[in-house]
């Protein structure tokens, strides 16, 4: 009987150990993809007509202003501005991230009529259902997404979960972000997207 038990609990054992080298083989398959994808998704700069509604995400602040990346975001989106390829402004993320990046684009000539702030949008995820929602109540004609290369795949990933048709997807320029800066972005960007696709936030 003694030897039963055992034998019994060897097996266990052993099915146990196999579905754990399994689950973790898969985890670092999909860890490999997502890296992958985040390093090599094809992300334009440039924007192809017009849009009505930038989505700026957040990025850290510091004390003197946005940081470098959400700096880079926000010029993005004045960019577009001032070439009268987007109409309005929809800055997304912490309050302190939101009154950063609005007084950003105010000292830069952006009228304060002309940006949407969204203080409820923590996660890129909280974002686009705030951007959904949004687009949806005020008939939005269009929307460009801005960020950096590295986040854009996550951000058409919940994009087309939301429904949000008729979108941009474009990359701010990071030629200032440090390299070292970039991997540990990047890395932390392949991490989130496979949270995004396991358990869809």
């Amino acid at each position: 009987m003694r030897n039963d038990a055992k034998k019994e609990r060897a097996g266990i054992g052993k099915i146990l150990l196999r579905l754990t080298v399994i689950f973790a083989s898969s985890v670092f398959i999909l860890l490999l993809t997502s890296l992958a994808v985040v390093q090599f998704y094809p992300v334009s700069e440039d924007m192809n007509g017009t849009k009505e509604l930038a989505v700026i995400f957040g990025a850290g602040i510091k004390k003197e202003g946005p940081s470098i990346a959400l700096q880079m975001r926000l010029d993005k989106g004045i960019e577009l501005y001032q070439e009268k390829q987007v109409r309005l402004f929809f800055i997304s993320g912490t309050m302190y991230e939101v009154r950063s990046m609005k007084a950003y684009l105010i000292q830069h000539g952006i009228s304060p009529a002309k940006i949407i702030e969204d203080k409820m949008g923590v996660t890129t995820h909280e974002t686009m259902e705030n951007v959904k929602e949004y687009s949806i109540k005020n008939d939005v004609n269009g929307i460009v997404f801005i960020s950096q290369k590295y986040h854009i795949p996550r951000i058409v990933l919940f994009a087309g979960r939301s429904g949000i048709t008729n979108a941009e997807f474009i990359a701010a320029e990071r030629k200032e972000i440090r390299l070292k800066e970039l991997w540990i972005y990047t890395l932390r960007e392949a991490l989130a997207l496979v949270r995004a696709f396991i358990f869809g936030y």
